[in-house]
């Protein structure tokens, strides 16, 4: 109704005039419209392409995150240099910049893509004339409405020392003389960026020189991680809680992953991802807490990591933990806590039913340190009910009990005569210090007496003068 009355009232201008107005007006409805479509598309994609032989399928964990993009058909692509590629796929639009990939899901197909200025742009059905920038994320679509004017697709370029001629899906090469070199096809999309020139072909892209040379598969490539939170935890879950007697360090390999976890989160039947997945650095040691078939869990100072087995190594030398005999008795000093299947404490190495209570007395079977310990190190110890794990030191009270109190034993002849010479010195020399204490306050007092005697002597004799 708005428009309606607004294009009636504009009759009173001039036909060249209401025809601008009106142009105006439909191009302002139009970029609304358009806007308005795709920001319907901003919703996760439910298309994007995974190498699903990599995804650990089984619920273990990767070996290697890597997944190579397919295309179903591949439509545009735009070339961005250190920026990397974009490509257009149906109503998917894919930018792979250095195995880092973004995934854009439009409510419609995607036309064009184009780059320019370290920017991407592209455009979508339905409204092919509006450019729009492409944003940084799914969330931010559709993106501002640019004047950037997209590449057309030229049938002929002239290039450096030859001119291409696509027709029919073939590719001619002429270096102006007689020499002419035919690329069979179906070649599409011949574009020119930078310096080169590309094409689609088989639903790659290729770089268009004197003769079709297909780009590095590498461009294709890309790391996704999201594998890692797919990881079961149901096997490793028992055998965390197995009480091992003899923990170990481990050697890691390097170019592999591993994913920080919660141990303290283990309700669930996947481990839950705590952080970013990093890679492994090669002859890292850790804390073996568990390995299985399909994941390792590891401890390195302190803090958990899920990772393939495979990327686990022993440890060379000896086990990386010095463990010193003790066998002393000792309480608990904590008012309550946990006994642990291993030297890490968290919920998923919690002993079943081994509970510490205040002042419980404890045998001490053997200190373990090591500079992958927390808490200053574990004591491996046992309790009388025959339970058997590792608490941190500061559990432990540092003194010795004895579960049963000295037994009193009477002497069978006792001799009492070097008691009494000992009780008559004792009264002799008390005796003795009250006699000094009495002369010396004797003495104080007397001389006191003689200066106040002296002192009135002298002033009765002065009023007899006077």
């Amino acid at each position: 109704m708005w428009t309606f009355g607004f294009l009636t009232s504009i009759k009173q201008f001039t036909s060249t005039e209401r025809c601008d107005i009106i142009s105006n007006v439909k191009k302002r409805l139009l970029a609304t419209i358009a806007i308005c479509l795709t920001a319907a598309s901003a919703f996760p994609s439910a298309m994007n392409v995974y190498a699903l032989s990599s995804r650990a399928a089984d619920g273990g964990y990767p070996a290697d995150f890597t997944q190579t993009q397919t295309f179903e058909a591949l439509s545009d692509f735009a070339v961005g240099g250190e920026d990397g590629y974009a490509f257009a796929d149906g109503n998917n639009l894919y930018v792979i910049d250095d195995g880092v990939r973004m995934s854009y899901r439009m409510a419609t197909a995607v036309t064009a893509v184009d780059y320019a200025d370290g920017e991407f742009y592209y455009s979508v059905a339905g409204n092919p004339s509006f450019v729009y920038l492409l944003p940084e994320s799914q969330q931010l679509l559709p993106g501002n409405v640019s004047e950037h004017v997209m590449q057309s697709l030229e049938p002929r370029f002239s290039h450096g020392d030859y001119s291409y001629n696509l027709s029919g899906g073939k590719i001619i090469i002429w270096d102006g003389n007689e020499s002419v070199i035919t690329l069979e096809g179906p070649f599409s999309n011949l574009k020119l960026y930078g310096d080169d020139l590309y094409a689609i072909k088989d639903n790659k892209l290729s770089k268009i020189t004197d003769k079709a040379e297909e780009l590095d598969s590498k461009i294709y490539d890309y790391t996704d991680y999201s594998p890692s939170a797919d990881v079961k935890s149901a096997e490793a879950k028992e055998i965390l809680k197995e009480y091992s007697s003899s923990p170990k360090l481990v050697t890691l390999t390097g170019n592999s992953h591993m994913t920080p976890v919660d141990l303290d989160d283990v309700a669930g039947e996947n481990f839950v991802p705590s952080g970013d997945t990093r890679p492994t650095v090669e002859g890292e040691n850790a804390l073996l807490l568990c390995k299985t078939d399909k994941v390792a869990v590891i401890s390195i100072r302190g803090d958990a990591y899920i990772l393939n087995p495979d990327c686990v190594k022993d440890y060379i030398g000896t086990s990386g933990i010095t463990e010193t005999a003790d066998g002393r008795q000792a309480s608990v000093k904590v008012s309550d806590g946990h006994i642990y299947a291993l030297p890490y404490i968290s919920a998923a190495t919690v002993l079943e039913g081994a509970n510490l209570t205040g002042g419980e007395h404890i045998t001490v079977e053997s200190k373990l340190t090591s500079g992958q310990f927390e808490y200053g190190g574990f004591y491996k110890i046992s309790t009388p009910d025959g339970k058997t794990g590792y608490v941190p030191v500061g559990y432990v009270s540092e003194f010795n009990f004895s579960e049963n109190p000295p037994e009193k034993i009477d002497d069978p002849s006792p001799q009492n005569e070097d008691m009494i010479k000992t009780v008559a010195l004792v009264l002799v020399v008390v005796a003795l210090v009250l006699v000094a204490v009495g002369y010396l306050a004797y003495v104080g007092t007397s001389d006191k007496k003689k200066k106040n005697k002296k002192r009135k002597d002298e002033q009765e004799n002065e009023e007899d003068k006077s």
